[in-house]
C-alpha cells in the first residue's frame, strides 16, 4: 500500500516537472489539478495552459 502510493506521487511529480518545463508560471497546484482534469495527459495538459 504503502509503495503504491510512492509510486503515484512520483508518476505526479514526474507529470508536474513536465508541464513545468514549458508552463513556467503556473503553480504546482494548478498544473497538478490541470493534469486531473485532462486525465493525467501531459500533453492535453500543457495545450490547455498555452491556450
Amino acid at each position: 500500500m504503502q509503495t503504491d502510493l510512492r509510486n503515484e506521487k512520483k508518476v505526479i511529480d514526474q507529470k508536474v516537472a513536465a508541464v513545468r518545463e514549458i508552463v513556467q508560471t503556473a503553480s504546482n497546484n494548478d498544473i497538478v489539478l490541470a493534469l486531473h482534469n485532462f486525465d493525467m495527459d501531459v500533453s492535453r495538459t500543457i495545450q490547455a495552459f498555452c491556450e
